[in-house]
């Protein structure tokens, strides 16, 4: 066994192995400023809610500065083998649960390459998923081996790790119900879930009204969410879940009702996401829940196919395509992201500490670039803006075919 969980250590390093020189990105600015202002002020992130539902992100952020400052490679090293780990704890409840130890470390080998959800891994600021779906899978792991009370303290560190994590109070009795067919699910010992459930739930709503994403119009109810919902099914699964699904049907019928109930949950995990306003598809770090119940049935699709070439060649097929598309395409966009700060701190560095506006800045939050100027000696947090009015200001424009700030004028 210990070297399945090895070879999933290897492939998931392998594949997210081009982050580690991709530099902060975006978020990431503002959290590594927010970890000093926590020092000064514990209850902070009350004022900035959601974020303060988030607190392990903010506890890794704040441990991995205080080691290394603000050099970025250590915290992408974190948040890999945090994957890994990932990887390895859901090949392990995969076997929990379904007895299929072949299925299990298949399923873990699929999460490690999965290109779908790499922004969970690859920004930064989204370690808030790889942190919530760990402890949630910790928690499914101790509650199926009756450990309750383990089960129920990391249900609540999974719930202060994302919001979103609240909803495993559903998914998980359904899980239990689809492996046990329908039968002996002991519903009165989820008591020890849904009170932390509940309690997490009623603060959430009390909190609602100092909501960022909601006061800015990030998320919003509307039936733009049923589009959403499909869309993003769809481009979770596309192509391998159709392929899959077409052949087991050529070769062996209709699937099973225990294959379309486990096809069921995986929209069930996009829920909390699904009213978002700024795209009709839910961003790729959001779907990484998802992913952990899309990948075993796929796995289990795959290695139901009765030629063992075809099965080793979809497995083969599905492991080298996501890989290099993650060298290839998913890091350069990366990158591409990481450009407007990382050019940033370049040219700011060439300046003496002054008031600085930004034009063409690709991120519309003044807290980034702010952000990214304390994080330089002697720059202060109100020296640097987006463009707006400013005497005898040093103007820089953003281009992004070159890649780098031009000085246009000085105001």
């Amino acid at each position: 066994m210990w070297k399945r969980r090895l070879l999933i250590l290897t492939v998931a390093v392998i594949s997210y192995l081009p982050a580690l020189n991709n530099g902060f990105i975006a978020d990431d600015w503002v959290i590594l400023h927010r970890v000093d202002v926590l020092k000064a002020d514990a209850l902070y992130l009350n004022e900035v809610v959601p974020e303060n539902f988030r607190l392990t992100s903010y506890l890794v952020f704040g441990l991995l500065k205080a080691l290394f400052g603000y050099n970025a490679v250590p915290f992408y090293v974190f948040n890999i083998l945090l994957h890994a780990l990932n990887c390895i704890l859901l090949s392990l409840l995969v076997r929990e649960i379904t007895g299929d130890s072949t299925t299990s470390w298949i399923s873990g080998l699929f999460l490690a390459v999965f290109q779908a959800p790499q922004e969970a891994v690859m920004w930064l600021a989204a370690m808030n998923e790889t942190l919530s779906v760990c402890c949630m899978l910790l928690t499914s792991l101790c509650w199926f081996k009756g450990r309750q009370a383990l089960a129920a303290l990391m249900f609540i560190t999974a719930l202060y790790s994302k919001e979103s994590a609240v909803i495993l109070i559903v998914l998980l009795p359904l899980v239990e119900m689809n492996r046990n067919r329908g039968k002996h699910v002991r519903w009165r010992d989820y008591w020890i879930l849904a009170l932390p459930a509940i309690f997490f739930s009623v603060f959430f709503i009390l909190t609602l009204s100092v909501n960022f994403q909601l006061g800015h119009g990030t998320y919003a109810l509307s039936p733009q969410g049923l589009l959403v919902l499909f869309k993003s099914f769809h481009r979770l699964i596309w192509p391998w879940g159709y392929l899959v699904t077409v052949a087991m049907f050529l070769s062996q019928g209709r699937p099973s009702r225990r294959a379309v109930d486990w096809a069921l949950l995986i929209p069930l995990t996009m829920l909390p996401y699904i009213f978002v306003r700024y795209t009709t598809n839910i961003p790729s770090r959001q779907t990484y829940l998802a992913s952990v119940l899309f990948l075993p049935l796929l796995a289990a699709g795959m290695l139901s196919l009765r030629l063992k070439a075809l099965r080793l060649g979809v497995v083969v097929a599905f492991i080298g395509f996501n890989i290099f598309y993650m060298w290839t395409v998913k890091d350069s966009q990366m990158e591409a992201r990481a450009l407007p700060t990382t050019a940033l701190v370049e040219t700011l560095r060439k300046y003496k500490p002054q008031d600085v506006r930004i034009r063409g800045f690709e991120y519309p939050v003044d807290l980034i670039p702010k952000a990214v100027a304390v994080a330089l000696p002697g720059w202060r947090w109100d020296q640097v803006d987006l463009d707006v009015p400013c005497k005898r200001c040093l103007l820089l424009e953003w281009n992004r075919g070159t890649g780098k700030y031009v000085v246009s004028e000085i105001k």
